[in-house]
């Protein structure tokens, strides 16, 4: 739906009412709504310049500008960060919207610990151990979580088919596992 009449249709409208033409034959020549030729023919030059009345942005133009340099320099910042930096006067969730609505898109970041070296130098420990093992004394290890260590993990199987660990740990499990032959 069109709202503000186009410089044609202004000139049409000012050139039939010089005719002598009624507000009702004008509107339905330009087919445009008797309101709408009244409202004009009253303040042509005024007609269309009214500013529209509505609440204001708490995001300037300058600021956008600013929260999206933010943005490109380190992507992996959070709203709280950009709002900090940018010294915004709205809520992080206000910098969230506008940067959907200037077509960025945010991804949580997932939290976990990170991976240090003690814990690359563990994997690689257990790697080592669980190679030499058997599949039901490896299923064994990971079915009793926490009663023995990995790296000195010591497994043997008895002739009663029962696995049955080093008297170090004290370990014996509570159900037979059979061994496949």
């Amino acid at each position: 739906m069109i709202f503000s009449l186009s410089d044609f249709e202004r000139g049409r409208i000012v050139e039939l009412h010089k005719q002598g033409l009624s507000q009702r034959a004008i509107a339905a020549e330009v087919g445009r709504s008797e309101t709408v030729i009244l409202h004009f023919l009253n303040d042509p030059k005024g007609y269309g310049t009214k500013k529209s009345s509505g609440r204001p942005k708490k995001i300037s133009p300058a600021l956008s500008r600013r929260i999206r340099l933010a943005v490109r320099q380190d992507t992996g910042r959070s709203s709280t960060q950009i709002k900090a930096i940018t010294g915004a006067d709205c809520s992080p969730i206000t910098i969230r919207r506008h940067l959907r609505e200037k077509g960025f898109r945010n991804k949580k970041r997932l939290q976990r610990p990170r991976l240090l070296q003690r814990h690359k130098i563990a994997r690689l420990d257990f790697a080592r151990v669980t190679k030499q093992l058997s599949f039901i004394q490896l299923s064994c290890m990971l079915l009793l979580p926490g009663c023995l260590s990995p790296s000195s993990l010591i497994l043997f199987a008895s002739n009663e088919n029962m696995l049955t660990a080093n008297t170090q740990f004290n370990f014996t499990p509570r159900f037979p596992f059979v061994l496949q032959q």
